[in-house]
């Protein structure tokens, strides 16, 4: 069996946060797009083709860690159908399709196998929804598919199963793909139109699926990375204070050093040459890419940190710095760890609901917070924006800009 992963798109919900494509994110030390590969190393899919945007950021990435993969270029996003017809030079045998980020694809992949195996045709996987509304949801009988509805209106929608970017197709449908005009919506027109014509099927699952849209979701991915990659581990030249408190666990790369009266109370991921300052406190779990580092005085909250951060004596809570961001003393990002009621962030000039209700802020790369800064809850930094002292950010702050 083959796979084909769709790397290419925009990212654009991910701002501030999609300087490169949003499955390059790191947790743990490596990009989400890692997880979705190993995933299907795992599963015994071996065979395996990802589609990119024409920067080739993707390749240049993840080849490193897998050079045997295969790669195309989408140059212009047309959609996923688009997308998966780039690979077809590729496609030899029934084959996987699933978006980059879909790191859980292990837990779902054998049950999908053994449809297949069964009843032949197409095999989707499908999880519920409060909001069929907002996504492609099934019309069923049983298990069978009797078409796919994109974005019905509230009060139409023919079931809460919707798709969740996995899906098992046979080489047959890619002549139903080439049927269909090319629009963002093609992949779903075209297994409608085969789900009419021969046979689709739907692998339902109960579990809670996380899907990586918007610069809060990454949060779900650290909860799901943590529980199935983490592992206690002291690398070589790493220094760690007779003083320290740890009452949690470590995974540090080589090169870091955590000194005197740090206080770590539950899960903690150092990338090489980070760096733990004297008398900070971290809480939950904190993923810090290489090159980190928090200064004295610092508490640090279930936040993540992409690589050469700088953070001085400041208060970090779920929230998430791109790479080179600094924080300077006395710096406050989510003062408040859940919101009491529903609240909202703006994305692409949109009023969307935030679900995490923990989540603080993101801020985008190369930016500085000066001291005394208080950041609210919910609140986008774009990159490379400066923010001078004393200063209470309330909405969000665009890429670029000098806030005086």
């Amino acid at each position: 069996m083959q796979a084909v992963i769709l790397a290419g798109g925009e990212s654009s919900r991910f701002w501030p946060l999609n300087e490169k494509h949003k499955s390059l994110f790191k947790i743990l030390g490596k990009p989400l797009l890692w997880y979705t590969v190993f995933g299907l190393l795992r599963s015994g899919i071996k065979d395996i083709i990802i589609v990119q945007n024409d920067k080739r950021i993707v390749e240049k990435e993840i080849k490193k860690f897998f050079p045997f993969l295969k790669f195309v270029v989408q140059k212009k996003p047309l959609g996923t159908g688009d997308a998966v017809l780039k690979a077809e030079r590729f496609l030899k045998e029934p084959f996987f399709v699933l978006n980059a980020e879909r790191v859980d694809n292990f837990l779902f992949l054998p049950k999908i196998k053994e449809v297949f195996k069964k009843k032949g045709g197409i095999v989707l996987l499908g999880c519920l929804t409060e909001k069929p509304w907002e996504f492609g949801v099934f019309k069923l009988k049983g298990d069978k598919i009797l078409d796919v509805i994109e974005k019905p209106k509230k009060g139409t929608e023919p079931s809460r199963w919707q798709t969740t970017g996995l899906y098992f197709f046979s080489l047959d449908f890619l002549s139903y793909l080439k049927k269909v005009p090319c629009h963002p919506y093609s992949l779903m027109q075209a297994i409608s139109l085969y789900a009419k014509e021969k046979e689709a099927f739907l692998v339902k699952t109960l579990k809670k699926m996380f899907f990586l849209k918007y610069p809060w979701d990454p949060f779900y991915y650290l909860d799901f990375i943590f529980s199935h990659y983490f592992k206690e581990k002291i690398s070589p030249n790493v220094f760690i204070s007779k003083k320290a408190r740890i009452e949690g666990k470590i995974f540090a790369e080589k090169n870091c050093k955590i000194l005197d009266q740090v206080f770590l109370k539950g899960f903690c991921y150092l990338g090489e040459n980070s760096f733990l300052d004297q008398g900070l406190v971290l809480e939950g779990k904190n993923s810090f890419e290489m090159r980190n580092f928090i200064g004295s005085g610092s508490q640090i909250i279930n936040s993540i940190f992409q690589e050469n951060c700088r953070v001085q004596s400041s208060f970090v809570s779920y929230s998430i710095l791109a790479e080179n961001c600094q924080l300077a003393k006395n710096v406050v990002l989510n003062p408040k760890a859940r919101a009491k009621k529903n609240f909202f962030a703006i994305v692409k000039g949109k009023k969307e609901e935030i679900l995490f209700k923990k989540f603080g802020c993101a801020i985008g790369k190369n930016s500085l917070l000066a001291d005394n800064v208080f950041v609210e809850k919910g609140v986008l930094i774009g990159s490379n924006v400066k923010i001078n002292s004393f200063k209470r950010v309330k909405e969000n702050i665009l890429d670029e800009t000098f806030l005086i």
